[in-house]
């Protein structure tokens, strides 16, 4: 097993953990909201903004998992008519337009990082923690999609596929 196929699980795993983590406490802290409101008739005023920044890092994590996946929604109505070869050329340019978006994204990420995080650092109004640890979950997002844009980019265009020698192996294997 090669060095980039064990770096590209250990990346999936961690964007799973990552995003499923999020949700799951997500949901627990609204759970917990709940309680608290309606149960014991105390306010978890918090709860909220605590829930919110658990989805965005949700989100922003999760759109490296659809990319790394190709679970993004996609138009395909005009490219289903096309001809193989300019179906094939189409369906190549939309994927670097994509892997662009996401460098150009990924770039005004790092300048608001930048930006919340130097000088007067700006709090969240009630768990006072700085608003760029919200805004690095767009950085991490954005740079994980660059990386798995090209990653499937060049799997679905550049890499030949083989199938494995012996049963026993098992998958499939790529390589230029």
């Amino acid at each position: 097993m090669n060095i980039f196929k064990i770096l590209d699980d250990l990346i999936g795993k961690a964007e799973d953990f990552i995003s499923a983590l999020a949700m799951l406490s997500m949901c627990v802290v609204v759970f917990l909201s709940i309680i608290w409101r309606y149960v014991l008739h105390l306010p978890f005023a918090s709860g909220e903004e605590i829930a919110r920044y658990l989805m965005v890092w949700c989100i922003y994590i999760g759109i490296s998992v659809a990319t790394r996946e190709g679970a993004h929604v996609n138009v395909t109505v005009l490219i289903n008519i096309l001809p193989p070869k300019m179906r094939r050329f189409m369906i190549f340019l939309g994927q670097i337009v994509v892997i662009a978006t996401f460098c150009w994204l990924f770039g005004l990420s790092i300048m608001l990082i930048q930006k919340s995080a130097g000088g007067r650092v700006q709090l969240t109004p009630l768990t006072r923690l700085p608003y760029w640890y919200m805004y690095l979950s767009m950085g991490i997002g954005f740079g994980l999609s660059i990386l798995r844009g090209v990653q499937v980019t060049a799997r679905e265009f550049f890499l030949k596929k083989e199938t494995p020698a012996a049963p026993e192996e098992g998958g499939e294997q790529w390589t230029l």
